[in-house]
This record gives structure tokens, C-alpha cells and sequence, in this order.
């Protein structure tokens, strides 16, 4: 054959076959509650060549499970889905194609899976249990900060917590840290009887440093007295005239100098030369 003989041409498009492979991107990835996460399905041939057209169902199942959700694969074979987790923990998300093409992603066509770690947000509320309490006066009292994000999530561990004391028994604020569920416990001992506000602050800003502004709450405790540990009379010493009436205070307080609660009997004896049987007051 030469060039000058009579010739024809035809054209011939290869399409890519049925889909065969789904690759999820990125397989593994790490966000903060709240914040929206995108995955990208690519959807292949048996040659490795990208199938425009093709419906892909999304899942995801784990911390923050939801309905399927169908989108359709771009020239390039791909297709995009995204979603906000709220709840802390891991999610698999899985993508399928449907290869037979009969509208609808089934068990058994080509599916990819990555998977997503949603992580609690800052500090926005704490929570103090208990929110009231009474003890006696040397005991030892605790509380235990719950700090949670706006999700409600547990905070990581870590997060400083400040605690302090206002009332009867004052004293420095202290500083704990938040355990892996999220709480802090603070234990003090009032030797005082009366009342104390107790107020926890979170660093929400995480600057390190609790602040006023930040998730706070209060808890209120109570402290009575304790058993009667001393007596003392008043007055200590008197003179009277025979026949004139005289009278003492006795004044009970516990171990800590703490006047006792209502209620605590004592007993009054006289002996000498005005011996008579004891009375109870």
C-alpha cells in the first residue's frame, strides 16, 4: 500500500470497565468534636482506570453513626463526602460502589473503608458531684470536677482544673488535672463549722491557666461541729450570800474549738456543803 491510495480511518473509545476497587483517602485521619471531616472515594477498573458516573454509599458506623449517603463519582472517578462528628471516639466510614449498576451500593461490590478519630473539644462545662454535702468538723471532704465539652464529650486528660475554697475554711486554690474520663477530684479537710463554697474552674482556653470566664461551677458544703471534746464553765469562781441564786455556763465545744449543734445533754453536779443530785441540762 502507498500513500497515494485510497485509505479510510476510524476512531475508537475505550470507556473503563465496571468498577472493580474503591480506595478511601485518607485511611486514617484525627478532628476535634464539632469540626467536619472529608473523605474522597476513588472508584477503579480492573485496569486501574478511574469509572466516572457510578453511585457511591457512604456509611458510617461507630461514635457518631448515621444514615447512608449517595453521591455520584466526577470525571475522575472520584467522589467526596463529608460530615461533623459530635461524639468523641473512633468511625469507620465505608465506601461502596455499585458495580452492577443497578442504582443501588450492595454487600459483595467493591467497597474501602478509612477510619476516623473524633477527639473531645475544650472545656465548656463542669459538672460537681457533690453538689452539697454535709460532714463534721475533721473529716475529710471530696469533690470531683466532671469537665465536659459543648457535645458533652469527657475532656481528654490533662485539662487543669482549679479548685478553691471560700467561707469558713479558706484556703489557696489548688490545682488538679483531669484524669482519662475527664474528671478531677479535689479532697480538703474543714476543721471550721459552718459553710464553704467550693468552685472549679477548667482551663477552657487551654493556656494552661484556669481563668475567671472560663467553664466554672460551684458545689456548697457544710460543716457542723463535731463530738464535744471540752467543757468550760462560767464563771470559773464566784461568791454569794447563803440563800442568793448562782448560776454557770457551761460552754461544749468539739476538738477544734467549734461550739457543739443544739441538743448535747449535760450534766450539772454540785458537791460540798450544798451537795445535791445531778441535773441534766
Amino acid at each position: 500500500f502507498e500513500t497515494t491510495e485510497p485509505t479510510g480511518v476510524a476512531e475508537k473509545t475505550y470507556g473503563p470497565a465496571a468498577p472493580a476497587t474503591v480506595e478511601v483517602s485518607p485511611a486514617t485521619d484525627e478532628n476535634t468534636a464539632g469540626e467536619q471531616h472529608c473523605v474522597v472515594a476513588t472508584v477503579r477498573d480492573v485496569f486501574g482506570n478511574p469509572v466516572p458516573g457510578v453511585r457511591v454509599e457512604f456509611d458510617v458506623t461507630g461514635a457518631n453513626d448515621r444514615a447512608p449517603v449517595a453521591r455520584t463519582t466526577n470525571a475522575d472517578g472520584e467522589a467526596t463526602f463529608c460530615y461533623t462528628g459530635t461524639v468523641a471516639g473512633v468511625d469507620t466510614i465505608r465506601a461502596t460502589a455499585d458495580a452492577d449498576g443497578d442504582g443501588t451500593a450492595e454487600a459483595g461490590e467493591p467497597t474501602g473503608a478509612a477510619t476516623k478519630l473524633y477527639r473531645p473539644g475544650r472545656p465548656a462545662a463542669v459538672i460537681l458531684s457533690p453538689a452539697a454535702a454535709t460532714n463534721e468538723a475533721g473529716d475529710e471532704h471530696c469533690v470531683t470536677a466532671d469537665v465536659r465539652d459543648e457535645f458533652g464529650n469527657p475532656v481528654e486528660a490533662g485539662v487543669r482544673v482549679e479548685f478553691d475554697v471560700n467561707g469558713v475554711n479558706d484556703r489557696p486554690p489548688a490545682i488538679r488535672t483531669t484524669n482519662a474520663d475527664g474528671q478531677a477530684t479535689f479532697c480538703y479537710t474543714g476543721t471550721v463549722a459552718g459553710a464553704d463554697t467550693i468552685r472549679a474552674t477548667a482551663d477552657g482556653d487551654g493556656d494552661g491557666t484556669p481563668e475567671a470566664g472560663e467553664p466554672t461551677n460551684v458545689a456548697e458544703k457544710t460543716w457542723r461541729p463535731g463530738r464535744p471534746a471540752t467543757v468550760q464553765s462560767s464563771p470559773r469562781a464566784a461568791e454569794n450570800r447563803a440563800g442568793e441564786q448562782h448560776c454557770v455556763t457551761a460552754t461544749v465545744r468539739d476538738e477544734f474549738g467549734n461550739p457543739v449543734e443544739a441538743g448535747v445533754a449535760v450534766e450539772f453536779d454540785v458537791n460540798g456543803v450544798n451537795d445535791r443530785p445531778p441535773v441534766i441540762r
